[in-house]
């Protein structure tokens, strides 16, 4: 009779510790302890539950001929995914060997106990890529484990690109400006969480001096500045006190004719409180759109009028007492506003000098704020931020799996927004994860312009992050997001690619988030562990 020691269990539980985390390792050896010696010929194997996969998987004998201690080993193929655990049969099977003692007798039956194998978990994508792992990430290419993205996309022949500057959110909240072609790891600067790989389509900002509110091109009504007093969210001694002068009036820094008629704008700029109680920002004319900012509490009021329309206005509280405010509207046809910014105790107008501090000063046309773009004498366009790699040996051409986690900063209602994409740098012949403003979470397959999937899936709420799979072979689609599926379909037929897009679908619809992670599977993961992907 066999039996398992318990060096086997041990050895499967340091084997789970190791898979799971890494998502590298591409083999679980085990033991199993014979009552006595034996020799081994031929490779036999012990079958395997993986997930559900099929055809069944092996451990298959490795070494320990000669003595009571056997090894068997279970190589990964690209792939195979088990969430909730693997499985053993309680049988060796000989596989054409044999299995004898030493004085050549055969050992029957050959049969075990199996251990509790729950935490043997196995992930193994053909790519990976975990842009939140550590400072930039750790990433993998059929087993190939590497620990930065240059050296990833070296060896995938990828690419990354933005023919720009760039700014985002360290660890610490603080700003920091990465240069041009090199790509953005975000954090969240008020819980300094890792957001992942920040990318976002091109954009600019037509506020010239956009720290130097000395400048004329910023109009002062009754309001005094005073330049370089305090240290800006990017740790520079260049934000500016701007303060009411004492006179009973309404005091307020303002950029005349700024936003055309008929257009949508979104408007930003960071601000701390020195002596005064609110700041106000006013979209002004015959119609207006105001956002008022409680410097003690950090909370905002919102009114509009004359038909205006207010998108979406955001508060988020830095380090150091800096907000950063962001709002977006579209401005009523026929009018050309002014951008003002008041300062104040309690009323406006007032006999005051409440004062604050401001920097960063932003006004780009859509319909959602991105991330800060400075400018000095002429406005500046940050370029758009492109990752993409070519199909190869990770891909399989006629089945396949992709997992996204990420997170978008502002709802897009005009169209959806995309995540992953394996497709042709083209609006058709595609599988992606997109999110949608309107109809929330989503996964596609589109073959020569016509969807063969598209189903969503509940709500998304900007800012929270999300988790979408998508799982395709012919005749056979599905999703899971955050752990619910979508409607299966059972038809259709699987596009060809031959390229990674992250964060776009080509070139346009670009996320405006962050990704923090990114898998793809040359297998149609089982629906069981497509659900657990996405918990």
């Amino acid at each position: 009779m066999l039996k398992i020691s318990k060096l086997v269990a041990l050895i499967f539980f340091v084997m789970a510790l190791y898979v799971a985390p890494a998502f590298a390792a591409t083999s679980i050896p085990f033991t199993i302890t014979m009552s006595k010696a034996v020799n081994v010929t031929g490779t036999p194997r012990i079958a395997l539950d993986v997930g559900g996969i099929a055809p069944p998987r092996y451990a298959t004998y490795s070494s320990g001929s000669g003595t009571a201690t056997l090894t068997f080993t279970y190589t990964m193929v690209a792939g195979d995914v088990d969430l909730d655990g693997i499985s053993l049969t309680a049988t060796i099977d000989l596989n054409g060997g044999a299995i004898k003692d030493l004085a050549g007798n055969d050992l029957t039956p050959l049969t075990f106990t199996t251990p509790n194998t729950t935490n043997v978990k196995v992930n193994y994508p053909s790519l990976g890529m975990d842009f939140i792992y550590d400072a930039d990430g750790r990433y993998t290419l059929n087993g190939t484990v590497y620990n930065d993205l240059t050296s990833f996309l070296t060896a995938a022949s990828g690419t990354f690109t933005r023919a720009s500057v760039g700014t985002y959110f360290d660890s610490t909240g603080t700003l920091q400006t990465a240069a041009s072609g090199v790509p953005r790891f975000d954090f969240d600067p008020t819980t300094h969480a890792a957001k992942g790989i920040l990318i976002e389509e091109s954009k600019n900002n037509v506020v010239k001096y956009s720290e130097q509110l000395e400048q004329a091109n910023w109009g002062k009504a009754y309001t005094n500045i005073s330049s370089n007093v305090t240290p800006s969210p990017d740790g520079n001694m260049t934000a500016d006190r701007f303060s009411a002068d004492g006179s009973n009036n309404s005091h307020f820094l303002f950029i005349y004719n700024i936003f055309s008629s008929g257009s949508d704008y979104a408007v930003s700029f960071f601000v701390k409180k020195d002596t005064a109680n609110f700041v106000l920002a006013s979209v002004t004319g015959s119609s207006y759109v105001n956002v008022r900012l409680d410097l003690n509490t950090g909370t905002k009021t919102t009114t509009t009028s004359g038909g205006s329309t207010l998108y979406n206005s955001t508060i988020q509280s830095l380090p150091n007492g800096w907000y950063w405010v962001r709002f977006a509207f579209r401005q009523t046809s026929g009018q050309t506003q002014d951008l003002r910014i008041y300062v104040y105790n309690a009323t406006n107008p007032e006999a005051s000098t409440a004062s604050a501090f401001l920097w960063g000063a932003q006004i780009e046309q859509g319909i959602f704020s991105t991330s800060y773009i400075p400018t000095t004498t002429a406005t500046v366009t940050r370029a758009a931020d492109v990752l993409t790699v070519p199909t190869g040996s990770w891909t399989d051409a006629a089945k396949g799996t992709l997992l996204g986690i990420a997170q978008q900063n502002s709802l897009i209602s005009t169209h959806p927004t995309y995540i992953a994409t394996v497709g042709n740098n083209s609006s058709s012949d595609f599988a992606a994860l997109f999110l949608n403003a309107a109809s929330g979470k989503s996964a596609v397959v589109n073959t020569s312009g016509v969807d063969q999937y598209n189903q969503l899936l509940g709500t998304y709420v900007a800012g929270n992050t999300t988790k979408i799979a998508l799982a395709y072979q012919a005749n056979d689609f599905r999703a899971a997001m955050d752990g619910s599926f979508a409607t299966a379909t059972s038809s259709g037929t699987i596009p060809s690619v031959s390229v990674l897009r992250i964060g776009d679908r080509d070139g346009t619809r670009t996320l405006n988030g962050t990704v923090q992670m990114f898998k793809y599977y040359p297998a149609r993961v089982p629906n069981t562990q497509l659900q657990l992907m996405t918990q």
